[in-house]
């Protein structure tokens, strides 16, 4: 199987530099490797094409935001080729890319990561569940009881995730879309995988491909992060559950949405007023996001019961 890879970086060059090398070094070596550079420093993009002249390098003075540099390779990318994104600050192990591109536990899946640990050992992510309250949170074991087999995930982390040909193809058809490029970043992953899910793809986490991520955003650092990048994340919050969430589930869920939104309104509020205007981001994209939702619900192939079945108490 040949796999195209796509690393979205935003000012990250040291991690850049990392993750290139830790590509350089996979048993499966990439057919073609992007690199998506947003608001770009011109003397270290130089650097980059001088160190790494396979790479295919794409400069932006503007930060794009990761779903459309993400975008930008999928549909640029080898038309038959997997594609996997990568956020810069990843670094993945030698045979990363070879036990992804060699999973076949399922025909129907279209979306797969592995497990990716921060510097300290700790685990970053397992995949993502979805919980009542609507929150989308990384799966975090303690290393010992990581699966060894891989694993069925409702999503799984956009810092290193692997979509499938075939999936590719489909959403296009059936959405128009792959990332959604009004979220710029954040939940975009989440909001992938459950249109995939709705057109009958699964996702799975293949423990027995590892990687590193720094992740910025981190407990103990979320004042660090620019407040234009959590009103995104609040933002789209409210644009995955309006395209992706069935009635029957807003239903049921009611007590734990509603009790969840009080406390982020409150939170707001109280400690990071800054946020506040993502409720009008939220507004503005109000009317598309129903207008995507009309196109998911119309193209589904599995019901909302199913759908019900991986969300978490």
């Amino acid at each position: 199987m040949n796999v195209s890879v796509g690393v979205v970086n935003y000012k990250s060059y040291r991690w850049l530099e990392m993750c290139l090398r830790s590509l350089r070094r996979q048993s499966l070596r990439p057919q073609e490797i992007w690199v998506v550079d947003n608001a770009y420093d011109e003397a270290e993009a130089a650097k980059i094409q001088a160190t790494y002249p396979e790479v295919i390098y794409v400069g932006h003075e503007a930060n794009w935001g990761f779903a459309p540099s993400a975008n930008y390779v999928v549909r640029n990318a080898y038309p038959k080729n997997d594609v996997l994104i990568l956020n810069a600050d990843t670094r993945l192990g030698d045979d990363f890319v070879r036990e992804l591109a060699r999973f076949d536990g399922d025909e129907r899946a279209g979306v797969l990561g592995g497990v990716l640990f921060r510097p300290d050992g700790q685990v970053d992510t397992a995949g993502i569940e979805l919980r009542r309250n609507g929150r989308a949170r990384d799966l975090q074991p303690d290393a010992a009881d990581l699966p060894s087999e891989p694993t069925p995930v409702f999503a799984v982390c956009g810092a290193a995730i692997y979509l499938r040909r075939g999936l590719i193809d489909d959403l296009r058809a059936a959405h128009g879309e792959w990332f959604d490029e009004s979220f710029f970043l954040y939940h975009e992953d989440v909001d992938l995988a459950w249109r995939a899910r709705w057109l009958g793809w699964s996702c799975w986490t293949v423990p027995s491909a590892r990687g590193e991520h720094q992740r910025g955003w981190r407990l103990g650092r979320r004042p660090e992060i620019p407040g234009y990048i959590r009103r995104h994340s609040f933002k789209n919050h409210y644009l995955r559950l309006t395209k992706n969430a069935p009635l029957s589930l807003l239903l049921r869920d009611a007590p734990q949405l509603l009790s969840w939104e009080v406390l982020r309104a409150g939170y707001a509020i109280l400690r990071e007023r800054d946020v506040l205007p993502g409720y009008a981001m939220a507004l503005r994209h109000l009317p598309a996001a129903l207008r995507k939702r009309a196109r998911i619900f119309a193209s589904r192939r599995i019901s909302p019961r199913e759908i019900r079945g991986w969300i978490r108490d």
